[in-house]
């Protein structure tokens, strides 16, 4: 009875914690869609947009605890047959030793225009299907097999923008779903808000630079705060400090063919063992 409760309390400890920290992209200043679904990363003059992320974490010394496949997350955005509507499809697969995450999400996004300015609104569905491999743990336990947990939620966003400034708020997981195990909870989602702000400007023709802020609020405060430089219409570098962390962020993005970018993210922190990369490849059409 004591060794069940022990292996019990060590799953739930493990799955929840790594639950309630979704993926944090590092690539985001030209694609906010994860964080806000209602942030546009399509222009106006193309139909539809596709991204895939692949984010890597790295644990120096510590590869026993840390076993963390490439993290993938793929996103379509399409206008419907109404020019101001827009419907995006996305997966998310994460991978932690003995559990593993697939997310499905479908949302719907309305372009509002207000003059000379814009407001986007949107609502977003999250089918999370989450597994427990059994087997995989490095101690006895009596459960065997896979066990599949499905945790529906949802998401709503809402962005402002004129000129080159843009505003914009989120909240994540609005259902908070969870899973129980034994009477106690073992997956939940944690209901977290976000909020953003960019203001973009030229200096020359050729030069555009953005200060960005992302503030994100789950059970602590999580606040980026970051610079972007955009070269000649074809690179993009850029600098973000994640403040809690301490943690630097450079990434590079550069245009290989009219509409297909692809960019790099590296960070460190002194305060963590752990960095990660990030791999973006993103194209509209």
């Amino acid at each position: 009875m004591r060794t069940s409760l022990w292996v019990l309390f060590l799953v739930m400890t493990a799955v929840s914690s790594y639950a309630q920290h979704y993926l944090s992209p590092s690539l985001y200043n030209r694609d906010m869609n994860y964080f806000n679904p209602a942030s546009l990363p399509i222009d106006s003059t193309s139909d539809h947009y596709v991204s895939v992320l692949g984010k890597r974490k790295f644990v120096a010394n510590d590869k026993e605890i840390w076993d963390k496949p490439v993290t993938l997350l793929a996103n379509f955005i399409s206008r419907t047959s109404s020019p101001k509507g827009l419907f995006s499809v996305a997966y998310l697969n994460d991978r932690y030793s003995y559990f593993s995450r697939n997310g499905i999400y479908g949302g719907y996004i309305r372009e509002i225009p207000l003059g000379r300015a814009g407001l986007s609104l949107s609502a977003r569905g999250v089918l999370n299907v989450d597994r427990i491999r059994w087997g995989d743990l490095t101690f006895p336990v009596s459960e065997e097999g896979t066990s599949v947990r499905f945790t529906p939620d949802l998401d709503f966003g809402a962005e402002f923008g004129v000129g080159g400034f843009s505003l914009g708020a989120a909240v994540h997981n609005i259902l908070e779903g969870k899973v129980t195990i034994r009477e106690a909870d073992a997956i939940r989602n944690i209901r977290a808000f976000v909020f953003h702000s960019a203001y973009r400007f030229g200096l020359g023709r050729q030069v555009k630079v953005s200060p960005y802020i992302l503030v994100r609020l789950k059970r602590n405060i999580l606040l980026d705060a970051g610079l972007s430089a955009s070269l000649f219409n074809r690179v993009s570098l850029s600098y973000t400090l994640r403040v809690n962390e301490l943690r630097g962020i450079y990434a590079i993005e550069a245009r290989i063919m009219k509409k297909l970018f692809i960019g790099v993210a590296l960070d460190r922190s002194p305060l963590y063992p752990d960095h990660n990369g990030d791999l973006l490849l993103r194209y509209q059409f």
